[in-house]
């Protein structure tokens, strides 16, 4: 990301660092004088932001990874700060973090046909914060009290998983040999 290459091979400086120290810098200063109602979250943002628009400069997709995490976890934080139940927003952050893993999906691992690794993260941690969430606000009869009888139960979703390996290992034993 410092250096490209010329034609005859050389190395000459990239534009992008200097873009980002000047994004960074009027970013930082422009907050010190405006009331900031979304806390750190801005930050958090501002710097996946970066990561993100450097990403699609560069053409490098591995720097969509921290960027969208950063993105997604910025605007968690940001979304809490903004509500006035500030206590009860905190649910925000996970959704924020799984949205965040989940853009990364689309943007780096589908054009190089890898393995969906951030649906994985990103769909307990946004379905976690929707649950959360929505027995903070008691949306649809769920509350706290109730979530945490159901998630008292987490464990046999383990169990599950690991029953459905065990079964899929004896059937191919089988098959194969």
């Amino acid at each position: 990301m410092g250096e490209e290459k010329k034609e005859g091979g050389e190395k000459r400086p990239s534009l992008v660092p200097g873009l980002i120290l000047i994004i960074l810098g009027v970013a930082f200063l422009a907050l010190q004088f405006v009331e900031r109602p979304w806390g750190p979250g801005a930050i958090f943002a501002l710097v996946g932001v970066i990561f993100v628009i450097s990403a699609a400069i560069t053409r490098n997709l591995g720097l969509y990874i921290p960027g969208f995490i950063l993105l997604g976890l910025g605007t968690g934080l940001a979304a809490m700060f903004i509500h006035l139940q500030e206590d009860k927003n905190w649910p925000l952050i996970l959704i924020g973090l799984g949205l965040g893993f989940l853009a990364i999906w689309p943007t780096f691992t589908m054009p190089q046909r890898q393995h969906p690794w951030p649906l994985y993260p990103g769909g307990i941690l946004t379905g976690l914060g929707l649950l959360f969430w929505m027995a903070e606000y008691e949306v649809l009869g769920l509350t706290m009290e109730s979530l945490s009888s159901i998630l008292r139960w987490w464990p046999l979703i383990l169990v599950v998983i690991g029953a459905a390996i065990t079964y899929r290992w004896y059937r191919e034993r089988e098959e194969g040999g």
